[in-house]
């Protein structure tokens, strides 16, 4: 029987200073209703010509949803309530239930609500004052509350997914949006339809890397061809939209070859064919890591590679114009990511970041990098200047002025040793702000997941995590739901879902 919340299970946080910074409980605090109006449906009717008087529906269409309301309602302290000192900005506002434990710690929540853009839109104050010396009832105040969204998140939970495939692999991509049934009994959710590659099947005739396919309907297959030569590993992967009926998906080599510039290749079916594309013409260089690829659009698509390279394509993939060859630097870059086609953020070995905020024409070295001296691995760059930055020895950075001031050390539960090997934030506005998964490999390696749904402030571990050898990438769908790819365990490839729990 899954476990009944009542309104005393619940607390409210209220966030000041924007996501990512300090939480605060507000103990002694009524909170009214939420409500969230989705949007009235509108029906449209035609007559029915085999029959008088009569209608049929013709189309029906669901209106804009308005603004998500609810009501908070304190005792008149001594002290200024934190509402009361919120009131011309507004904070983000949390709601969490808990099963057990201190309400008082953030990530022991079993589910929550989130309200990222809360302003207060009315304040209501009574019993102030009476003349009556035996009315000793309290003083209130009351707080209408406004938000233009919500956003509901639970307590996640990992668990493997089976496939018989046998290799390592590097990288995954995932992400699309959930489309409702139709009149044929067609519907699609979110994490349903992705792709994922690594390393060259161990112990095969020709040791070539697959790339594997899932939807609804299939299991991890690998596709009918390989995008790259034998001994070749694959060691990222995005996906683009080309139009509507074509998804196509490309990869990198991750694997030197003195005899040729870094190569990517792309396909329209699934894996049934592959085009090969020459990126540049240095020779031996090739993407080193998951998140060298990376896709805004079919026009903005982004690769790094070794010795300080960096390249466009504004064709989803089928040619490259190479924007930065070791002018800057010829560390090795290991992960693109960006927020719009002008602000990207490249990070690479030694400390290495690079800054671009004009499509690539120009980039730049930004007056502080981490200080940590650190391979630096992954990079989420949420704006132009809000940025989270993973290194090979353990470590979280951010900064909230792309790098003006120094960099802020996060810590979270063994950060500090093994490797943060992937960071991601969901992508729609302002959830990117919040919403996150960091993947973190100890020592030994055991890989980790860990989620945020204040900015980072608190990193909550994924709970039963499979048995694995290390983690290597993850693909956000939603707040609630990702993917994780990584090394062999067993005789089988790692795939592990992560998702709602009970």
């Amino acid at each position: 029987m899954s476990y009944k919340h009542k309104a005393g299970d619940g607390i409210l946080w209220i966030q000041p200073d924007g996501p990512g910074t300090k939480l605060y409980p507000l103990g002694c605090h009524n909170l009214g209703d939420l409500s969230a109006p989705r949007g009235d449906v509108t029906v449209r009717f035609c007559p029915d010509l085999s029959m008088i008087n009569s209608w049929y529906v013709s189309a029906e269409f669901q209106g804009a949803p308005t603004a998500v309301t609810t009501s908070v309602e304190a005792d008149v302290e001594e002290f200024m309530d934190w509402l009361e000192r919120v009131v011309e900005c507004g904070a983000p506002l949390y709601v969490n239930k808990y099963k057990k434990g201190r309400r008082d710690v953030f990530p022991g929540y079993t589910r929550g609500w989130l309200l990222p853009t809360a302003r207060i839109t009315g304040e209501t104050l009574s019993n102030l004052y009476a003349k009556d010396a035996e009315n000793q009832d309290m003083s209130m105040q009351s707080f209408d509350i406004s938000s233009s969204t919500w956003l509901k998140y639970f307590r996640l939970v990992a668990s493997r997914e089976e496939t018989t495939e046998t290799e390592a692999l590097n990288d995954i991509d995932f992400g699309n949006a959930m489309a409702c049934w139709d009149e044929c009994g067609g519907a699609k959710g979110v994490c349903e339809d992705g792709a994922a590659a690594g390393d060259p099947v161990p112990g095969s005739a020709s040791s070539l890397a697959d790339v594997l396919f899932k939807t609804k309907a299939t299991d991890w297959t690998a596709g009918a061809a390989n995008p790259f030569a034998t001994d070749e590993i694959i060691s990222s992967i995005v996906r683009v939209q080309i139009d509507d009926e074509t998804m196509r998906v490309i990869v990198a080599r991750g694997t030197t070859d003195a005899a040729n510039p870094a190569e990517i290749a792309y396909s329209d079916d699934n894996g049934a064919t592959w085009n090969l594309v020459n990126v540049g013409a240095t020779l031996g260089q090739y993407v080193a890591r998951q998140g060298g690829l990376f896709a805004l659009d079919p026009h903005n698509v982004w690769c790094v590679l070794t010795g300080g390279g960096i390249a466009q394509s504004t064709n989803g993939g089928e040619s490259w114009t190479v924007v930065h060859d070791a002018i800057l630097t010829t560390e090795d870059l290991n992960m693109i990511h960006g927020p719009d086609e002008n602000h990207l953020v490249v990070v690479g070995d030694n400390d290495t970041i690079l800054v671009t905020i004009d499509g690539g024409v120009n980039w730049y070295v930004p007056d502080n990098v981490t200080g940590s001296g650190d391979d630096l691995y992954c990079v989420a760059a949420l704006t132009d200047c809000r940025w989270w930055i993973g290194t090979g020895s353990g470590n979280l950075y951010k900064t909230i002025d792309a790098g003006e001031t120094a960099m802020t050390l996060v810590t979270f539960s063994g950060s500090g040793a093994g490797e943060v090997v992937d960071i991601e934030f969901v992508e729609t506005s302002p959830y990117n702000l919040f919403c996150g998964y960091l993947v973190h490999n100890t020592a030994a390696p055991v890989g980790r997941v860990f989620h945020t749904v204040n900015g980072g402030y608190d990193w909550r571990q994924v709970a039963q995590m499979p048995t694995n050898a290390g983690l290597n990438a993850i693909a956000v769908c939603d707040c609630n739901q990702a993917k994780t790819v990584g090394e062999v365990q067993g005789t089988t490839a790692m795939i592990a879902n992560v998702g709602m729990g009970g």
